[in-house]
C-alpha cells in the first residue's frame, strides 16, 4: 500500500518493522512502532488518497458531493456583498431631502 503513496507521506518505518523489533544496516535494533505511529501513518495515508480523489473530482461530482458547502459559500458571498451595499446605500438616504 505504501508504494503508491506520494514521498512525503511514506510509514515512518519499513513494513517489516510494524510487527517486531529488527537490525538496522548498522546492526542496532530499531523499534518496532507504537500504536500513535501506527495511527499517524494511517492518517496521513488516508489523507493522501482523500486528497488524490477530491482532485480527480469532477464538477458534477463536487456539486452532488457537497451541497452544504456551496450553499455555505453562497450565502456568505451574498451576506458580504449585501453589507457593502449597506454601508452605501444608507449613507446616501440619510443625506437625501425629504420631500
Amino acid at each position: 500500500m505504501s508504494d503508491s503513496l506520494p514521498e512525503q507521506v511514506q510509514p515512518l518505518a519499513h513494513d517489516h518493522s510494524v510487527h517486531e523489533d529488527h537490525d538496522d544496516k548498522n546492526g542496532s535494533r530499531t523499534p518496532a512502532l507504537s500504536e500513535n505511529e501506527k495511527a499517524t501513518n494511517e492518517m496521513f495515508a488516508n489523507a493522501a488518497l482523500a486528497t488524490d480523489k477530491e482532485h480527480n473530482m469532477t464538477l458534477k461530482q463536487g456539486l452532488k458531493l457537497y451541497p452544504k458547502a456551496i450553499a455555505w459559500s453562497a450565502l456568505i458571498s451574498t451576506l458580504c456583498a449585501m453589507e457593502g451595499y449597506d454601508i452605501s446605500l444608507i449613507g446616501n438616504f440619510c443625506k437625501s431631502r425629504a420631500t
